[in-house]
């Protein structure tokens, strides 16, 4: 996008304020979001501000490269306000490790800690990991039960069943960056991103009477996982 000011000189200064708002049905009461600076920035000066109602609980992050915020209030509503002078934010290189980006973030969230989101989610996994319905599947899964006795043979055939015939297809439209689509309604399209073929793959095991549970993993944020 462009952004067109009429008038604009060379050594003339703008001064840009930018208010978002954002509404997430499938997060509830719940709330996240950050400003990246990794890509690099350089200013005279960035100044950031949270504000929320005092009844909520917030938890915010401010990165080593950015302002420190302090903690003040207002009538009913909390405020974590800070600004730092010349920035000069340089862009993280392609292959550096982007835990490092952490420190050229501003993070705010109501959730606790990570287990708190494991058990949100968690909960948003049980709904979409039902599997009945479907005769194709269910002979699928019956088959791979006939073949196979040991529980990891079964568990490795229905991950491949899964591999080899849902592709991946990211959905980043409304949203599809949150909600993981029915196990079912995957199969049945024969595609799905991470979370719906993480739905599908749990619920095969399921039937196989595997236990499973889905598992938030970054594999990015620390220095990655590591390979035997």
């Amino acid at each position: 996008a462009n952004f067109l000011v009429p008038g604009l000189r060379v050594g003339d200064k703008i001064d840009v304020a930018v208010s978002r708002r954002s509404i997430n049905p499938f997060m509830g009461d719940n709330y996240e979001d950050f400003a990246d600076f990794g890509r690099g920035v350089r200013a005279d000066r960035i100044h950031m501000r949270l504000t929320w109602h005092k009844k909520r609980t917030v938890k915010w992050y401010s990165g080593q490269k950015l302002a420190r915020l302090d903690l003040s209030k207002s009538g009913e509503f909390n405020i974590a306000e800070g600004a730092i002078d010349n920035v000069r934010i340089e862009p993280m290189g392609f292959r550096a490790p982007t835990r490092l980006l952490r420190e050229q973030m501003l993070q705010a969230s109501t959730f606790a800690d990570y287990p708190a989101i494991a058990d949100w989610y968690g909960g948003k996994f049980e709904i979409a990991v039902k599997l009945d319905g479907d005769a194709e599947l269910a002979g699928r899964i019956d088959a791979i039960i006939a073949q196979h006795v040991n529980p990891l043979a079964r568990a490795t055939a229905a991950l491949a069943l899964v591999q080899n015939e849902i592709r991946y297809t990211g959905n980043f439209e409304g949203l599809g960056n949150y909600q993981p689509d029915p196990a079912l309604t995957v199969w049945r399209n024969r595609y799905g991103d991470c979370k719906g073929k993480t739905a599908l793959l749990t619920a095969i095991l399921r039937k196989m009477g595997i236990s499973a549970v889905p598992a938030l993993v970054s594999v990015k944020r620390n220095s990655g996982i590591e390979t035997a």
